[in-house]
């Protein structure tokens, strides 16, 4: 399950897991995901996620990295993220040409976000817009490239059941472009990768536990589209799981 990490939108695990947070927020989420961005085979795995709130930082889970929002608030939200990208391992993949190609080692990344919310009143209660960036670098190999993250989303909150829809786009350089996407004599140049629309659902079970579902489709876009790597220019992501608040 390593491409779920990388594949999740980072907007699906920016927004908090229920109406009503708590100090300390934990779940897992059963996935279906592509074995590697493009890729037509699937695969089913778990993806553990914690929220840890405080008057001071919000400390949270965004795929396998950690985000600190050093002003957590209503409106704003900014802070570090500290990520892991698990590379691509040819013995893990089952497209031949795929398989063939140079292994893209495991490397951290370094990099920060920053967030926005309005409600929305005049079209309903419990209505926001929000809008966000995130940006990650490779420190120590890898892909040795830069990722940006746009998007912007809408959230509802009924009656303790939050539903939120996210647009985002995966922005890279020419390094990241090459890593993931070169192959058989082709040169990736970095640009937009990929336009993702995500829903995610969360619905209070009981006072401290949570269901959670999630559905999003990312297009890819032109060299990551083109690439003889994608063997699907769609990528679909799909799961559920649970949130405990303690």
């Amino acid at each position: 399950m390593r491409a779920a990490f990388s594949i999740l939108p980072f907007a699906l695990l920016a927004w908090p897991l229920a109406a009503q947070t708590q100090e300390l927020s934990a779940g897992v989420l059963s996935l279906s995901a592509p074995q590697y961005a493009g890729a037509q085979d699937y695969e089913f795995g778990v993806v553990p996620f914690l929220r840890y709130e405080t008057e001071r930082l919000t400390v949270t889970t965004r795929g396998a990295g950690i985000a600190v929002d050093l002003v957590p608030g209503p409106r704003l939200n900014a802070g570090p993220i500290l990520s892991y990208d698990f590379g691509r391992d040819p013995s893990e993949i089952d497209n031949a040409f795929v398989a063939a190609l140079p292994q893209v080692d495991a490397t951290l990344e370094i990099g920060g976000f920053a967030e926005i919310a309005h409600p929305l009143p005049s079209l309903g209660d419990g209505l926001f817009l929000g809008a966000g960036i995130e940006v990650r670098t490779a420190v120590d190999g890898g892909h040795d490239g830069t990722i940006y993250s746009p998007s912007i989303g809408l959230r509802s909150v009924q009656d303790g059941t939050t539903i939120t829809g996210d647009l985002s786009l995966t922005i890279t350089d020419d390094r990241y472009a090459d890593a993931y996407f070169s192959g058989g004599g082709f040169d990736p140049d970095g640009g937009l990768q990929d336009i993702s629309v995500s829903v995610v659902a969360t619905h209070p079970l009981t006072d401290r536990l949570s269901l959670i579902g999630l559905l999003s489709v990312s297009a890819y876009q032109g060299d990551a589209a083109d690439s003889p790597v994608t063997t699907d220019n769609t990528d679909y992501l799909l799961g559920i799981g649970t949130a405990f608040n303690f």
